[in-house]
Formats: C-alpha cells, sequence, structure tokens
C-alpha cells in the first residue's frame, strides 16, 4: 500500500453518534486497499459512540473553543485527501481549515438534511457587503463568539456559511437520491461487508438463546431510536397484535440521557427489549437472533434525506424486513421486502401477522435481499466507484451514477 495516497476520514462528533457512515465509508476505503484513519473531535469527558469497528484505527482530538480545536486539526490531519463526514463546522469548516495549510484534496460526503434537524432560523447575523463598516464589524464580532467556545459551532448561520464552499471540493458523494440531485454528488449508498454479515456462519437459534430471546419472536431495530424512525407507530402495532411473545428488541442507544427511548420504555415497556450498544464486529450475531428486522421509517424530511442502514444489515443477513414506502427505501429493497405507507399501524400490524404466518415466503424475500444486497451494497460492488473518487476520475464516476440506478 506504499503507493496508495493517505486519507483521512474527518468526522464531525465521536461523541454525538451517527458515526456509522464515517466508520463504513473508512472500512470500504481500507477495503480497497488504501491507509485509512479516522479522525474527529471528542468532546472532553466523553467517550466514542457508537463503538467503532476493531480494524479501524481512530484518532481523537478534544479543545476547549472551536479556534483551538482548528489549530489541533492543523497539526494532526497531514492527509494526501480528506474525507469529510457531514458540512458541519467541526469537520468540513475545519477541513477547510487545514487545506489552507496542508493543501490536500477534499471530499465531502452528505447524509442528511442537516436543516431539517435545525428548530430556529439562523439568528447569528450575515455579511452584507452594502453594510460596510458595520458589516465587516459584526463579521469579526461572530467569528469571536464563533471561535471562542463551541456554543455557535453548530448553529444554523454557520452551516448555510459552509454551503457557500461546497463548490470548492474535488468531489462530493451522497447516500440518497435527494441529496445526489441536490448536490449535483456521485451516489455512494451505505454498503456492507457482506463477507463478515454472512448468515451461513451463525445458527440464529444459538443467537437467539445467547441473548435470551429464545421464547420471542423478535422485532429488532438495530439502531437509535428517532422520532422520524416510525417506532411509536410499530409499538402501536404491537400492542394491537396483542400477542405476548412478540417484542421490539431495540439495539443501542445511549444507555444515558435518551429522553425519546425512555419516553417509548414509559409508554410500551411491556413490548420492548433494549439490548445495550455494540460495536459494528459484533453485529452479525445479533442481527442473526431477529426474525424480522423493522424499519418503519415516517414520511418527513429527514427521513427522505436518510439511508437507513439497518436495511443493509438485515439484507445482508438474509431477514425478511419490513419498511415504508419513504425516501429511497423501495429502490434499495426492490421487491425484496415487506413494505406499507408511512403512518399506519394497522397496516404494520396487518404485515407483521402476514410475516409470521408465512415463514416460508418470508425466508425466501430473505434470501433474494442477501442477492440484492451482494450485488448492489457490499464493499466490493462500491469500492470502484470510491477508487475512482480517490483517484480523482470524478466527472467518468458522475456519468456513471447519472444512470446507474439500482
Amino acid at each position: 500500500m506504499k503507493n496508495k495516497k493517505r486519507v483521512c476520514v474527518l468526522a464531525p462528533n465521536l461523541a454525538a453518534g451517527g458515526m456509522t457512515r464515517a466508520y463504513m465509508i473508512a472500512c470500504a476505503i481500507q477495503h480497497i486497499g488504501y491507509p485509512v484513519r479516522v479522525v474527529g473531535y471528542l468532546p472532553l469527558g466523553q467517550s466514542i459512540y457508537p463503538i467503532p469497528p476493531s480494524n479501524l484505527h481512530i484518532e481523537t482530538v478534544s479543545a476547549s473553543s472551536y479556534g483551538g480545536l482548528l489549530c489541533n486539526l492543523a497539526r494532526v490531519v497531514n492527509d494526501d485527501i480528506v474525507y469529510a463526514i457531514k458540512p458541519r463546522a467541526s469537520s468540513f469548516g475545519a477541513a477547510l481549515f487545514t487545506r489552507m495549510i496542508r493543501r490536500h484534496r477534499l471530499i465531502l460526503d452528505v447524509d442528511d438534511c442537516e436543516p431539517s434537524f435545525y428548530k430556529s432560523k439562523p439568528h447569528l447575523p450575515h455579511l452584507n457587503s452594502k453594510e460596510g463598516f458595520n458589516g465587516y464589524f459584526s463579521s469579526i464580532i461572530r467569528f469571536l463568539r464563533f471561535s471562542s467556545n463551541f456554543k455557535y459551532y453548530n448553529d444554523p448561520n454557520n452551516f448555510y456559511q459552509l454551503q457557500k464552499k461546497v463548490g470548492t471540493v474535488e468531489a462530493v458523494t451522497a447516500n440518497t437520491r435527494v441529496m445526489q440531485h441536490k448536490y449535483n454528488a456521485f451516489y455512494l449508498p451505505s454498503a456492507k461487508d457482506t463477507s463478515k454479515f454472512d448468515p451461513n456462519r451463525i445458527d440464529e437459534v444459538a443467537a437467539r438463546s445467547a441473548l435470551g430471546l429464545s421464547e420471542y419472536k423478535v422485532l429488532m431495530f438495530p439502531g437509535t431510536p428517532r422520532i422520524h424512525k416510525g417506532l411509536e407507530d410499530l409499538l402501536a402495532a404491537i400492542e394491537k397484535l396483542g400477542q405476548p411473545n412478540l417484542k421490539l428488541v431495540i439495539v443501542g442507544g445511549r444507555n444515558e440521557g435518551n429522553s425519546y427511548t425512555n419516553k417509548l420504555l414509559t409508554r410500551w415497556n411491556r413490548w420492548i427489549i433494549r439490548l445495550p450498544q455494540v460495536s459494528s464486529d459484533d453485529m452479525p450475531g445479533i442481527i442473526a437472533a431477529a426474525h424480522v428486522i423493522v424499519i418503519p421509517q415516517r414520511d418527513t424530511l429527514t427521513a427522505h434525506a436518510q439511508f437507513p442502514m439497518k436495511l443493509t444489515d438485515g439484507m445482508a443477513m438474509a431477514k425478511p424486513i419490513l419498511s415504508t414506502y419513504v425516501g429511497d427505501i423501495p429502490e434499495i429493497v426492490g421487491d425484496t421486502a415487506y413494505l406499507v405507507k408511512p403512518h399506519s399501524p394497522d397496516a404494520i400490524a396487518h404485515t407483521i401477522k402476514t410475516i409470521l404466518q408465512n415463514p416460508q415466503e418470508a425466508y425466501f424475500k430473505g434470501q433474494e435481499a442477501r442477492r440484492r444486497c451482494i450485488k448492489h451494497f457490499s464493499f466490493d460492488q462500491i469500492g470502484e466507484n470510491l477508487r475512482h473518487i480517490l483517484e480523482n476520475q470524478c466527472e467518468q464516476i458522475k456519468q456513471q451514477a447519472t444512470f446507474n440506478q439500482v
């Protein structure tokens, strides 16, 4: 690998969740033979979440202010290519800063509709050239407030300012069609290591026994609960069915401080089993224990811009999948999953009943899902696209992405 350029996957916050995409990209780059490491901001006193794969090299950078973070990253990031995850100040903004010093190539990955996470409009002033000295003074004040602490570094105003710099990067990748079109990006779906996620390596009965789930019909959600992910609709469906052995098994999420998960547990505790977070190395054994993987996304802007990585977890492990007609999900799964309209507990309940009463059909759908995952969403499949992007053969791969519909 001595002739390969060194790649730094720059993550926005190693403790804030949402790191699965960063880990996936880093693992896929490593898979095609490039030396790669994940570097990211880790707030003082916090730990990395979620747990990274053991084969990745992770480096953390801490600071007490945004300005300090920029300086610390400038000392650490000396790679040939920086792959910034999310257009945020602590990743993309920091990469723009380090590029002024190191002159590295810069790639940006977009995997969310960032504005949908903001509850308010920008409240810090924009620089307007017509404002003369007052505008210049406001810009200085904004930067001083921005760099002296972390209070404003993820402010929506800063996101909109960073959007103006997207056109300066060598390439943009996106994991959904809506983000691909918005940023004129290369379509890079969230892939899976299908050699690691292989149902033939793990006995599902033994997997359920090891987790204490042998007596249940397991509907598994392997991710962090959020409002747009439709778990309230799912739990209402489970309650409607009223089968004592039917359980929603939630895997992961923070052990403390997750108010939404606590809300679900308060109302539907009878139907929920919560497993602790595990590393991606252990996920195949967890997924193997499921009877059905459930991803009941709601029809929201946030959901439309996301590629639920739980889909490829289930597909790779040949599990029947219950999901909704939202965003790219129908394109991702094709006819290998059970899809229902979003926000419909009745439709979810009916489909759960259909899956459990027709195990042979569910089994064959799972097998088809794995074949589809290997064909479209394996590291081998996306590796060639990543190679072109890293080697700056971007126009060729962009033209391919336009016509290469899944």
